[in-house]
């Protein structure tokens, strides 16, 4: 299967994961204008009427940047569990520990940690001498001792790599539109101290695996743009030779050269439609035989070769069983594999002196790890903790026979040693997995703080350390910090609940809680279903109700209530459900002054659809701003008078955007909204800056957004990572 069609696959897997918070920081290179020079970056200002706005652009320079002082390899809290009845493997994995922080003024990784992107390759060249290679130009190098991030200057999805020494390593990938199509490949070499461009192929072409034998006999399977159809080429050391005689109309899963005169490709090709294997002797490539004839449809993963034989895994038939075959100038030989439960994500590797079978992530894999020694021993196996399947490894590199490191498109990162237990897999954790993530409010807090499932993820700006609180009695949707930090109150479960330091205190009020403001302990607004209520530091007090509004149900409760208060008034705003569509609402905005209330409907945008108020945020003009829309597909910027509640469209390069998120800092009274990537307003000056957010193989953009006290922006990108751009680029 081709590594674009795998990594596609992924986004919608990785919907699926469960967020690991793990315990060091890998920083993303996104070095905008005033580090021009330094780190050859662009950001363009625009102002909210420029027509000729730019989208900014992010290349980065290849240096080094150390993930930490060194890797933390004791487990702890180990689980052990029973051995596969295959054998023993006499391994423990844990995660690396290190710790990190943000050195150069770009998006950084916060969580999960050590860095968050997706792993699709790896290569190593010793034990003290090891890469992975991931999403959006991911790369890492492992001393033997720590992990090291190394910039690739792309952002490009890196999916293959192969060295002939330290000093010279290939790498290569591409980069897609926000519709999944290709528009960039690229190819890298590693010359032991930066990456920079390889020798481009001839005629354009578009390169898709590299591999090797020697420094002269490095070869790269290629496209042009527009079609699959493989071509092959040589690199001699000097220049590219064409070698594609007999691969006419193959679209290639996978390449693994042996020498100037032995290689293979798996794949498939049309004209008859078949999938199989080619072989190169020297001179062409020859067809080894259809795989239907054997009951499997294609190949899972591209060949290997191990022990002077080559193998791969291959996908069977409607109601088969998956397998491994050994590849032969004569055809293929079903081998006797160690499980059946293999996914779209399963792999062959070799390194360490060992063949290594990876089930892969996702429903239907194994929850076991194997490894063969030699062909003229058995599989041998660890089992992966009960629950972490869905997270197994996809991508394995190693350096020595006492182990290995593993990744997969989940960022998590493992390490296998050779020990004494009795066949099992230890996964640490440093930190809670939730199913889902939001940023705690709206408002600026001095730190960033992390609604879990059923808990708090708070970081001290102090230690830049991560605490995960106890768990709470119900799911917690919202947490209102003062202007100090305090944690005043939350929504747990749908109910107000007050805090003392991370944890509730005294008993819930009401039901069908909206959303929660607080300017102290003792002054708080909520909107609870139909009606909107006061906390005077003893009691909740009803405020007068919200008129009837035109087409609304009056037995529906308010969704999605946003709140914004000072001084003088409060402001209230949601959406409310229309009699005629269940499913749909309007918008309404209410402002309570002097014991009055008035309300309006929010206009209707997008012909018709959802108006709702979603969020309230005070500019530093002193207007408010909303998104008037869906929280399902976004909506647009809206400013509202404050005393006649006129919303005014607020239109970028002439027309309006479609935004996700917005949130605001109450102090300076900028706005940042979130369309994919991350753009701050300053309503007063009439201007914007964009900060694009580093696209990935599987997660691409921003999903909530908010701006700290010190001016840092922090964003969750699909909804379970968070990064953070440091401040003085402010």
């Amino acid at each position: 299967m081709a590594r674009d069609d795998f990594v596609s696959r992924s986004r919608s897997l990785a919907a699926l994961s469960l967020a690991t918070m793990k315990t060091a920081l890998s920083c993303w290179s996104l070095a905008l204008a005033a580090l021009a020079t330094a780190c050859g970056t662009r950001v363009t200002a625009f102002s909210l009427d420029d027509a000729s706005a730019d989208r900014a652009v992010a290349d980065s320079a290849s240096v080094d940047a150390p993930l930490g002082d060194a890797a933390v390899d004791s487990a702890r809290d180990v689980v052990r569990r029973d051995a596969a009845p295959l054998g023993p493997m006499d391994m423990v994995v844990t995660t690396v520990s290190t710790e990190i922080g943000c050195a150069r003024d770009e998006w950084c990784w916060e969580s999960p940690l050590p860095q968050g992107e997706a792993a699709f390759a790896s290569f190593a060249f010793s034990e003290n001498d090891q890469w992975i290679f991931g999403g959006a130009g991911m790369a890492l190098r492992y001393d033997g001792t720590r992990w090291t991030r190394v910039r690739t200057g792309t952002r490009a999805n890196i999916v293959g790599a192969w060295g002939s020494a330290p000093n010279d390593l290939w790498v290569a990938g591409y980069r897609s539109a926000s519709g999944g199509d290709v528009v960039e490949r690229v190819l890298l070499r590693w010359n032991g101290v930066a990456f920079s461009p390889a020798p481009p192929l001839p005629m354009g072409m578009q390169p898709r695996f590299v591999h090797g034998s020697s420094a002269n006999n490095v070869w790269a399977v290629a496209s042009a743009a527009s079609s699959l159809d493989a071509r092959v080429f040589r690199f001699d050391g000097t220049a590219w030779t064409e070698i594609s005689t007999g691969l006419a109309s193959v679209n290639p899963s996978g390449l693994w050269v042996e020498s100037p005169t032995r290689a293979w490709i798996t794949g498939e090709a049309n004209g008859p439609s078949r999938s199989g294997a080619w072989r190169f002797d020297g001179t062409q490539w020859s067809f080894v035989g259809d795989l239907s004839t054997l009951g499997y449809r294609g190949f899972r993963s591209g060949p290997v070769v191990y022990d002077g034989s080559v193998f791969a895994i291959v996908a069977a038939t409607s109601g088969g069983l998956d397998g491994i075959v050994r590849i032969t100038e004569g055809g293929y030989f079903v081998e006797q594999s160690p499980t059946r439960m293999l996914s779209y994500q399963s792999s062959l590797t070799v390194g360490g002196g060992s063949l290594w079978l990876l089930p892969g992530s996702g429903s239907g894999a194994s929850s076991t790890v194997y490894r063969r020694r030699s062909l003229a021993t058995g599989w041998t196996s660890a089992s992966i903790p009960a629950g972490e399947h869905f997270r197994a490894p996809t991508v394995m590199v190693s350096g020595s026979a006492a182990g290995a490191w593993m990744s997969n498109v989940y960022a998590d990162l493992y390490r296998l040693r050779d020990g004494s237990g009795a066949g099992t897999i230890t996964l640490e954790s440093p930190a809670a997995r939730p199913r889902t993530m939001r940023f705690a409010g709206r408002r600026s807090a001095p730190s960033a703080a992390v609604t879990l499932s059923n808990s708090l993820l708070v970081r001290d700006a102090r230690t830049a350390q991560w605490t995960v609180g106890a768990p709470y009695s119900a799911p917690l949707t919202h947490a209102e910090y003062l202007s100090d930090g305090t944690l005043a109150f939350g929504i747990i479960g749908a109910q107000v609940q007050r805090f003392a330091g991370n944890m509730p205190v005294g008993a819930a009020y009401g039901r069908d809680v909206a959303s929660v403001f607080a300017r102290s302990a003792n002054d708080a607004i909520a909107v609870v279903g139909q009606r909107v209520e006061r906390w005077d530091g003893a009691q909740w007090t009803a405020l007068p109700s919200i008129p009837p509004m035109v087409g609304m149900l009056p037995t529906r409760n308010i969704r999605q209530g946003s709140i914004w208060r000072d001084d003088q008034d409060v402001f209230v705003g949601g959406g409310v459900p229309l009699v005629e569509l269940e499913g749909d609402s309007l918008g309404v905005l209410c402002r309570y002054r002097d014991s009055e209330v008035f309300c309006v409907n929010a206009p209707t945008i997008r012909d018709g659809g959802p108006s709702n108020v979603n969020g309230l945020v005070r500019g530093e003009d002193g207007a408010l701003y909303t998104l008037l829309g869906s929280s399902f597909s976004g909506g647009a910027l809206y400013r509202i008078d404050r005393e006649t509640l006129a919303f005014a469209a607020v239109t970028f390069d002439g027309a309006s955007r479609t935004w996700s998120y917005l949130a605001g800092n109450e102090s300076t009274g900028e706005l940042v909204l979130s369309d994919g990537d991350v753009t701050v307003v300053h309503p007063r000056a009439q201007r914007a800056e964009r900060y694009p957010v580093p696209v990935s193989g599987y997660a691409s953009h921003a999903r909530d957004v908010h701006i700290g006290d010190d001016g840092a922006l922090w964003l969750l990108r699909e909804n379970t990572e968070v990064l953070r751009l440091t401040p003085s680029l402010r």
